[in-house]
């Protein structure tokens, strides 16, 4: 599983990822799917017929195969500078899109009552969801409070004496 060149094309990628996830008995039912965003994140689905075993309770196989997939591929290019974010079954998209609605529910309750709002624990990756989702709101602020796995997101409007 060696990486030869220092700059990293998709179909390297690709072909790395799929040796990978043969050493784990994992089939992919077509090449991953691979997209660049603007910062240095390279988006990363794959689609397997086994996504609970990729997934793991509360996305903790997912998280574990991102980080280890980052680490490997650090050793063996030292200029890779950039971040995969694994996806299984567009299984993250569906929780992205699934914390935008609890977003949307928790900020029209905030500003309806003018309270703040603590939504439940979540990821680093979910955390970053919902800030980014109401970073541009002109009524609403978010802060993460908490430490370890009850780590979590408060929403709170905006007071009228700041």
């Amino acid at each position: 599983m060696t990486i030869p060149e220092q700059n990293l094309t998709h179909g390297q990628i690709i072909s790395y990822l799929k040796d990978f996830l043969a050493k784990l008995c994992v089939s992919t039912q077509e090449d991953p799917q691979i997209q660049e965003d603007a910062s240095s994140l390279i988006l990363v689905n794959i689609s397997t017929n086994e996504p609970q075993l990729l997934i793991g309770k509360n996305a903790t196989n997912l998280n574990s195969l991102q980080h280890l997939l980052n680490i490997l591929l650090r050793r063996q290019i030292e200029e890779f500078d950039k971040k995969l974010v694994i996806d299984i079954n567009n299984y993250r998209q569906a929780k992205i899109k699934y914390l935008k609605e609890i977003v949307k529910e928790a900020s029209v309750k905030a500003m309806t009552t003018k309270k703040t709002i603590t939504l439940k624990p979540m990821n680093s990756f979910e955390r970053r969801v919902v800030h980014l989702e109401l970073v541009n709101h002109p009524d609403l602020t978010t802060q993460s409070i908490g430490t370890g796995k009850d780590r979590r997101v408060i929403i709170k409007p905006y007071s009228s004496e700041i």
